[in-house]
């Protein structure tokens, strides 16, 4: 990568080591070599330790999906500052017309991937219209730009004993 953007080995470690500012510049560079778009990047920063949530599985899980609610269960400390903390479960509302009608501050679901080709991996954000993804933990957040045709669900309840 370093002989791409044509820089130095050291110099791309202490990006990655956050010893050097990741600026709008070095962004485009990167972005040129591996053939991303910069906002790519930012994805692949988000999601370094992975999915957030997993689909939960529970007695009413098919009476739910009927209504086009589902129950997740938080994986990650991702929003542990918002009040969701991980082995929660969550409930969240799958309908487009819920996905139609999110607000800024809504707790949503995402489908987010580490670059073109990888899986895709689901992803608790809070979401800031119109096009805005954060999340809210102690140590550093991460702001994404993604569009609502990326949510997946919203979340309407979360399940204070955390079973689903």
């Amino acid at each position: 990568l370093a002989e791409r953007i044509g820089t130095s080995a050291p110099q791309i470690g202490r990006l990655e080591r956050r010893e050097r500012r990741l600026t709008i510049g070095w962004m485009m560079r990167i972005a040129d070599a591996l053939d991303v778009y910069p906002t790519d990047l930012l994805d692949m920063a988000a999601m370094a330790g992975g999915p957030d949530v997993k689909i939960a599985s529970g007695p009413h899980a098919g009476a739910l999906s009927q209504r086009g609610l589902r129950f997740y269960e938080v994986i990650s400390d991702v929003l542990s500052d918002a009040g969701i903390a991980e082995g929660k479960t969550i409930l969240a509302d799958e309908s487009a017309d819920t996905i139609d009608a999110a607000r800024t501050g809504d707790v949503v679901i995402v489908e987010l991937r580490r670059n073109k080709l990888s899986e895709p991996m689901l992803a608790l954000r809070i979401f800031i219209a119109p096009d805005l993804l954060t999340t809210n933990r102690s140590g550093g957040n991460v702001a994404q730009k993604v569009g609502k045709n990326r949510i997946l669900a919203v979340m309407v309840q979360e399940n204070n004993n955390g079973a689903a």
